[in-house]
């Protein structure tokens, strides 16, 4: 008898369990209303292809507010590949924080909105930008780094809707979240930041003159196409 009335406490604890997680998951956590202006896709676009392609230092700073414009304009257009049966896509949205950025989308089930959230940090490896998971949520669940890592997939059809975006941000050298703001570094920007992180001081100062007259030097024998070998000091 005591056994089972044990076995019935267990079943109504994990009972409770299981509700508590599904009501966890349910519940819409904090996010940033929708956005009213809409900012054209092809502006940002435009900046990304010009960077990437001038073969110049370069640098594109974008407020929070302007990424997620950008997302709801780009995506409405791909509205149809990204609408799954009894599950409809609503938006997708950042939120930058330091050091890192969290992508949400809201999809709605019934009518009602599910909110699915991973937070990436960006990782400079072998030269090209990754994103290492640093957590996640469904709701307001909190998923653990170990596992958010797999949760890309629910996330695959906006990336593919946005492939044509991404592949230039692979081309970025570096990428820096702050509050509410990303920049992104195109060319020898990133050899700067990084002095900028390793030195401090006076030294600091040292070095970024440093670097800025010998990436100057660099970029004039280039455009010059190299020294020109003096034809006085060869023999007839």
């Amino acid at each position: 008898r005591l056994r089972l009335s044990f076995f019935k406490f267990s079943k109504l604890v994990l009972g409770a369990c299981i509700v508590a997680v599904v009501i966890q998951m349910i519940l819409p956590p904090d996010v940033p209303a929708p956005v009213k202006t809409e900012l054209v896709a092809s502006q940002i676009r435009f900046d990304l292809e010009n960077a990437a392609t001038r073969h110049q230092p370069a640098q594109l700073q974008y407020t929070q507010e302007q990424v997620n414009a950008f997302l709801s304009s780009g995506l409405k257009t791909k509205q149809s590949s990204l609408n799954h049966s009894l599950l409809g896509f609503k938006r997708a949205f950042v939120v930058f924080d330091e050091g890192k950025c969290a992508v949400t989308t809201e999809r709605s089930l019934f009518g009602y909105s599910l909110y699915t959230t991973c937070s990436y940090e960006p990782v400079l490896t072998a030269g090209k930008i990754e994103a290492s998971s640093k957590g996640g949520s469904i709701g307001r669940l909190h998923i653990d780094p170990r596992i958010s890592q797999f949760m890309g997939v629910l996330f695959s059809d906006v990336w593919s809707a946005l492939d044509r975006e991404i592949k230039l941000l692979r081309k970025l050298e570096g990428i820096e979240f702050h509050d509410k703001t990303v920049l992104l570094i195109y060319g020898i920007c990133i050899g700067l930041g990084l002095l900028a992180m390793l030195l401090s001081g006076s030294t600091q100062v040292y070095a970024f003159i440093g670097v800025f007259f010998a990436s100057g030097f660099v970029l004039y024998i280039l455009a010059h196409g190299g020294f020109e070998a003096d034809e006085s000091n060869f023999g007839d």
